[in-house]
């Protein structure tokens, strides 16, 4: 009866022409920030009633919901109860999953604010089941977020955002129970690194300010004059140390190629004086690994890197012997000591033997100190990772070769794969026999730039490890240069990145449209990279179209422009087997006959399919 009763009275009162604006609830939400609830409210008048919501169209009826929302927040700010009430059940009985969970965000909002955090979790777990129907929904039915739906054009990338503001409320009601069970210092921890999470997936600064702040916060609980060292461990400086090394990773995941000299030399010096105020810090390992990135991946100086990166080898080789390390933790209690260690590892293999990468849980503490020995398998790893590839790119392969054949002995689930599957140690031990990655050197010889040459050959190298996002931002960069060639080897390492992680019909074709740019380049036409790009090219079309008569013709332009090309053999087979799917045999036994000088995979394969093919035809 209340809410019939609100419906008709604010009739009276509310006209069909109102002018909906997400700029006003924007500055009431400001308002009430400040505590300027009244001025909140008179900006918010039009939403005290939703009278005639059914009139409106989709986007205004979103706008609505908002502006009632965040009204009935500025009531339950002012402790007037009943209005909030009325607002928010009105809200609570829309129907749409959008709709409802704006109602489920703004209600976990407001009981964070008033510190009613089990409560607001009930609300968060029922925003969570919403996303998730969503997700299954448009995973089953091939859309994205927002499709199938009365508000498509509003919620097109919100679901994504909803996940965001979810994740920043659970950040609060998650440190306040950890602050309630372990005390504050492992509160203030704990939503430090939900905040780092946030930041690495928002686009929206503000939350790294925040994570940033969070950090300084902790900081600043360090008694004056005291530092946390490892040899001198409490309760607190545990925490405090992670803060500290935490805050060297947000500042270095805030830069990119693009930043000016003084802002990396600023957060190269913040990381510097970590590691020397700490000589036996627990997070020493770690920062020169990240100084290392900076000068590696930054200031793009390959000789600087590797004495960073050999620091901190010797660091967690050291740290593997040291048996006393583990007394940091002495101070803490063993429940808490339970709760702060790792016990997931930071990657694993997929049912495809790919390897698959995690995040750190925000629960635990990573250092050497009091991680399990998968933590310093992996730290270790990192290290002879890098090595090997500043010695394989000053040519030095066997230093190369050398370092890479440890990778075994701290990757046991890798060691105990079949060894005929192409695993990360496989693929790198095989660059270092062939001299090159995913570029043939003379693909890359009018590269003349030696910082683009660096940049390339460091994402040839993620690619070999499976960091395919962090290869392909790397390539997306390089698309801006100036080199037509930069740009065409660019393409061509988007496309085997897209072809790599598809693995589908779909990603093929658009694996397909990236070398057919390189085709498209005057400067490439007949050079190896051009080469590159048609053998590509004519597999993509093979692969993704299922074009048999388009594939042919490029894989016999390949043939005809580069007789002596390194995938010769491969494209004489495809061009014979692109003739057998043509009902062509004479012309595939023409290509056989070239092909059987040589014993190898290409003239095994063939043979049998022509045999197969000549058995099909006697039938």
């Amino acid at each position: 009866m209340k809410i019939l009763l609100f419906l008709l009275l604010g009739c009276l009162c509310w006209t069909m022409y109102a002018d909906f604006s997400s700029e006003d609830i924007k500055q009431a939400a400001e308002l009430r920030g400040k505590k300027a609830y009244d001025a909140a409210e008179k900006i918010l008048s039009q939403y005290a009633s939703p009278a005639y919501f059914h009139e409106l169209n989709p986007a205004e009826k979103i706008t609505f919901v908002q502006g009632v929302l965040e009204l009935a927040h500025i009531y339950a700010l002012q402790n007037r109860v009943d209005q909030a009430l009325l607002l928010l059940s009105w809200a609570e009985s829309l129907e749409d999953d959008y709709l409802k969970a704006l109602c489920c965000l703004k209600y976990a909002e407001i009981l964070v604010g008033l510190d009613e955090f089990e409560r607001a979790q009930s609300y968060l777990t029922e925003l969570d089941k919403i996303i998730a129907k969503r997700s299954n929904r448009n995973q089953t039915s091939g859309t994205y977020f927002g499709q199938g739906s009365e508000y498509e054009e509003e919620e097109e990338g919100a679901w994504g955002d909803f996940r965001i503001s979810s994740q920043v409320l659970k950040a609060a009601v998650e440190s306040k129970a950890m602050t309630d069970k372990y005390g504050d210092y492992y509160g203030d921890y704990v939503k430090l690194r939900r905040f780092q999470q946030i930041a690495g997936r928002s686009r929206d600064p503000k939350y790294r300010v925040e994570a940033l702040k969070l950090a300084d916060e902790l900081l600043a609980k360090q008694p004056a004059g005291k530092k946390a060292k490892s040899h001198t461990p409490t309760k607190e400086n545990v925490f405090i140390a992670a803060a500290g090394y935490l805050k060297g990773e947000l500042l270095f995941e805030n830069l990119n190629p693009a930043s000016s000299a003084a802002e990396i030399n600023a957060v190269k010096q913040y990381l510097t004086k970590f590691v020397d105020s700490n000589p036996e810090g627990i997070y020493r390992g770690e920062t020169l690994l990240l100084l290392g990135r900076l000068t590696l991946e930054l200031e793009q100086n390959a000789s600087n890197a590797e004495k960073y990166y050999s620091r901190a080898y010797q660091y967690f080789t050291a740290a593997r012997k040291k048996k006393d390390a583990l007394d940091l933790f002495l101070p803490l209690k063993n429940d808490l000591k339970a709760q702060v260690s790792p016990d997931k590892k930071l990657n694993s293999l997929s049912r495809w033997k790919r390897i698959v990468y995690h995040e750190e849980d925000p629960l635990k503490l990573y250092n050497t100190a009091n991680a399990p020995s998968w933590y310093l398998d992996t730290r270790e790893r990192d290290c002879i990772y890098i090595l090997g590839f500043l010695t394989f790119l000053r040519g030095d392969y066997k230093t190369a070769q050398s370092y890479w054949e440890k990778i075994l002995s701290l990757s046991p689930d890798i060691a105990a794969l079949d060894q005929r599957l192409p695993n990360v140690q496989t693929r790198l031990l095989k660059a270092c026999r062939l001299h090159a990655m995913a570029f043939w050197p003379e693909e890359k010889e009018k590269i003349r730039d030696q910082q683009e040459r660096l940049r390339l050959q460091y994402a040839e190298f993620l690619i070999l490890q499976e960091k395919h996002n962090e290869a392909r931002a790397i390539f997306e960069e390089l698309t801006k240069s100036d080199n037509e060639f930069t740009v065409a080897a660019s393409y061509m390492g988007i496309a085997q990145i897209t072809d790599l992680m598809g693995a589908t019909h779909d990603s093929k074709l658009v694996a397909l449209k990236y070398s057919q740019k390189v085709l498209g380049m005057k400067k490439v036409f007949k050079t190896p990279l051009y080469a590159k790009a048609l053998r590509f090219s004519a597999g993509m079309t093979l692969g993704g179209k299922r074009d048999y008569r388009e594939a042919l013709k490029l894989y016999q332009k390949y043939n005809e422009m580069f007789p002596d090309g390194r995938e010769r053999r491969r494209a004489l087979y495809y061009t014979a087997y692109c003739h057998l799917k043509l009902k062509q045999h004479s012309k595939a036994q023409a290509i056989y006959e070239e092909l059987k000088s040589e014993n190898d995979v290409y003239s095994y394969n063939l043979k049998r399919k022509l045999s197969a093919s000549e058995q099909t035809k006697g039938k």
